[in-house]
């Protein structure tokens, strides 16, 4: 069942003349966070830091630091909660080419725990939060950063209807994951 939107307006003040912190608490539909990632990405929106828990039901509170650049929509005019209800029209081209990652199970309720270091680049959060729900696994809480280039992101992840992902579904992240590996990270796994 699809949560009924909230009307809760995002909260936006300016950090300085190009960067903007972002705070909104609402009900929100599966698939949210690439639908306002790659909502933003089209809107030449950068986000910096990205902080969002599940709180009850399917209400979530959701904090962003994002950069813009000129050429950038006005964010103090997107309609954030909006953005984060549009279903995705597809993914950004270019394929997601990651660093590392790490993938743990939490031990209290068998959530999975993914861990990626990448290169950043544009649609870069959209793509790899579309190649999960690919495989059945949503966010439950995320921590986005990018740091000088580099993106360091940690999931938490459930299955469908916030189920406990089945073993045959963490082995198929596991395939999927390393094959989003570069070459370099591949051959550094293999060595280990």
């Amino acid at each position: 069942m699809i949560p009924e939107r909230g009307k809760a307006p995002a909260s936006v003040s300016a950090q300085a003349p190009d960067r903007f912190a972002i705070r909104f608490e609402d009900r929100l539909p599966p698939g949210w966070s690439a639908a306002l990632s790659l909502a933003l990405s089209e809107a030449k929106v950068d986000i910096e830091r990205l902080s969002a828990v599940k709180a009850t039901g399917n209400r979530w509170i959701v904090e962003l630091l994002v950069k813009t650049s000129p050429g950038s929509s006005d964010v103090k005019r997107l309609d954030l909660v909006a953005l984060a209800w549009s279903s995705t029209r597809g993914v950004p081209p270019g394929r997601v080419v990651l660093e590392d990652y790490h993938i743990d199970e939490r031990e209290n309720d068998g959530a999975l725990l993914l861990d990626v270091r990448a290169a950043d680049r544009t649609g870069f959060l959209a793509t790899l939060l579309a190649c999960l729900a690919g495989l059945s696994l949503f966010p439950e809480q995320l921590e986005v950063e990018t740091v000088d280039g580099e993106v360091r992101d940690s999931f938490v992840l459930k299955g469908i209807g916030g189920s406990y992902p089945s073993e045959s579904i963490r082995q198929a992240l596991e395939t999927t994951l390393q094959d989003l590996l570069s070459l370099p990270a591949q051959r550094a796994r293999h060595e280990r």
